[in-house]
């Protein structure tokens, strides 16, 4: 997100540089977990000789050891990121998990990073997952991980778009094929009486592309995300044209993916990672400033900034459980935007098995 005085802009790079620095290490995944921590030594003696009380116990090893790589969509910018980078901070430690960071576009390329990748974790898009098993490939859904929309579509401030209604005939922005950005952007197509062909559909890259497009007439429509909306809006020269949410009451952006093959082997480290991850998604709905200001520093952007861009979300709505409506919402979109001939069969792409049961829906 970008540079002035005003927070400086998220690349790639950067963001990278941060995650590897919340994650750390090197990424292998065992082969075996192994139970790892401190092992206890005696406390030293006091000048009268005195030992622990008894009764005294270490603190409880974590049962994995781990080392995951992450792949991250829209360019690892984002809200998606919040949870994990929460989980990184706080959490995966106490499990026995570090974790690392690969940031990708959109919804297809996220899960070619996790199935060919090397990515043993990842968020894709739930819609773009649907459309990889539509296609043969073997990748499962996990757990929820952002489930409200958080895109909103921008212009120059001198366009003489005022609303939605107005992009006929436009060139309109999205990420990749199978993102959650085209998703949207057909969804919202069709809420104001428009198909696909009525404007001119442009891949143009995450979020920071998206601006550089608009700003340089490539685009005339582009898609944003906190914090580079609030950011950006600062300079005064886009202005929001509409919400995804505006067309979108039951959605998940991105939701927590793996491999079938990883899946079956990996079971005691994703159901403590999942542990970890709703540690995060709590910790969130009832610490905002202090995951905003973790989320800050993984963006590599500013705490007031991120702090006002938390209040533009309904983050009570913050779980790993899964909605089935919301599952039912996604198929009828695939299903009217032609992604898929007909509707995906969930129960054999999610698999609830390492969430808390507490936790786990009737899909």
């Amino acid at each position: 997100m970008e540079e002035d005085r005003t927070p400086a802009r998220v690349g790639r790079r950067q963001f990278l540089k941060v995650a590897s620095i919340l994650g750390g290490g090197i990424v292998l995944v065992a082969c075996a977990p192994a139970t790892v921590g401190t092992t206890p030594t005696a406390a030293p003696k006091t000048s009268g000789g005195a030992t622990p009380a008894a009764g005294t116990t270490a603190a409880a090893k974590p049962k994995v050891s781990a080392d995951l790589q992450y792949a991250t969509t829209s360019s690892g910018i984002g809200f998606q990121v919040m949870p994990t980078l929460v989980a990184m901070e706080l959490f995966l430690k106490d499990e026995g998990i570090t974790q690392k960071l690969t940031s990708f576009a959109g919804g297809g390329d996220t899960i070619r990073g996790l199935l060919e990748g090397g990515n043993q974790i990842g968020q894709p898009a739930p819609n773009a997952i649907a459309v990889a098993v539509d296609q043969g490939q073997q990748i499962r859904i996990i757990a929820e991980n952002l489930p409200f929309p958080t895109i909103l579509w921008v212009v120059k401030a001198d366009s003489p778009l005022k609303s939605m209604q107005d992009i006929k005939g436009k060139k309109f922005g999205y990420s990749r094929p199978g993102s959650v950005s085209q998703t949207y952007a057909f969804t919202a197509l069709r809420a104001i009486g428009l198909k696909p062909e009525d404007v001119n559909m442009v891949a143009a890259g995450g979020a920071p592309d998206q601006l550089t497009a608009v700003r340089g007439g490539i685009i005339d429509v582009g898609w944003v995300n906190d914090p580079l909306l609030s950011q950006e809006l600062l300079k005064k020269d886009i202005k929001i044209l509409g919400t995804a949410a505006d067309y979108i009451p039951n959605w998940s952006e991105s939701m927590l993916a793996t491999s079938a093959d990883y899946a079956k082997a990996n079971g005691d480290i994703l159901t403590a990672y999942l542990r970890a991850h709703q540690k995060a998604m709590d910790y969130i709905k009832s610490n905002p400033e202090k995951a905003a200001e973790i989320w800050a520093k993984g963006q590599q952007t500013d705490v007031e900034i991120a702090k006002a861009s938390i209040k533009n979300y309904p983050i009570s709505k913050f779980t790993a459980k899964i909605n089935p409506a919301t599952l039912k919402a996604i198929s009828e979109d695939m299903l009217a935007n032609n992604q898929v001939k007909t509707a995906p069969d969930w129960s054999k792409i999610v698999d609830q098995s390492f969430l808390a049961p507490e936790l786990r829906s009737t899909i």
